[in-house]
């Protein structure tokens, strides 16, 4: 009986261990604003401590509604399928000249017939052949641990301290709208958020598109 009641007590005690490990070792706060101060959404942050190992087999998706691309940005590990539904009741043609992916997937509606393939690390634009006016965004990642930020700027990452030394930070409307951009770490710590401030030029009607497709 003793036996049994050490075996509980060591495997419960396991298990807290555990789970103050996972605790600990969880997300990293990373919180993102303009210049003025004000919270960015769809700011891709990632952290280049690990190359992708492992790809998600489930495809990411990139809706199409009311004319636009929903999400405005999406970030998948290199490697990963992106499902292109149409939600709208109309017919897209969605394209991209990007050097990361370069692909078509000629009028339809509904859903194509397979999802597309990300293979290759880099930004890639979308756009519609149909609605000059529609534009969106997937940033292929080569290092496993990488978020977007939501409507309050925020994003987690499962950061590795204290051996990170820097982010890297990417948003569709930054003044380097075609590069990462580097943000050393210094003394930030896993106790608070870490903030990144980034120059916003709002777009106009028409994206930039040819700024990615070379």
């Amino acid at each position: 009986m003793k036996r049994i009641l050490y075996c509980i007590a060591l495997l419960l005690f396991g298990s807290s261990m555990l789970m103050s490990a996972q605790v600990s070792a969880a997300q990293f706060q990373v919180k993102i604003v303009d210049q003025q101060g004000k919270a960015i959404e769809n700011a891709v942050v990632i952290n280049p401590q690990t190359k992708v190992s492992r790809v998600n087999t489930e495809p990411a998706i990139m809706d199409q509604a009311d004319k636009a691309f929903v999400p405005l940005v999406i970030a998948v590990e290199q490697g990963r399928a992106v499902a292109f539904p149409n939600s709208d009741n109309i017919r897209h043609h969605v394209y991209s000249f990007s050097k990361a992916k370069r692909f078509t997937i000629k009028l339809y509606a509904n859903r194509p017939e397979a999802p597309v393939v990300f293979d290759n690390p880099g930004i890639v634009v979308l756009g519609c052949n149909i609605h000059d006016s529609m534009v969106g965004y997937i940033l292929v990642s080569e290092w496993q641990d990488f978020s977007v930020s939501n409507d309050k700027g925020m994003a987690e990452l499962d950061m590795n301290m204290p051996t990170a030394q820097k982010l890297l930070v990417w948003h569709p409307w930054s003044e380097n709208v075609g590069q990462l951009e580097e943000v050393e770490l210094g003394e930030a710590s896993l106790s608070g958020d870490f903030r990144i401030s980034l120059n916003i030029k709002r777009p106009s009607t028409q994206a930039p598109k040819k700024k990615y497709d070379n």
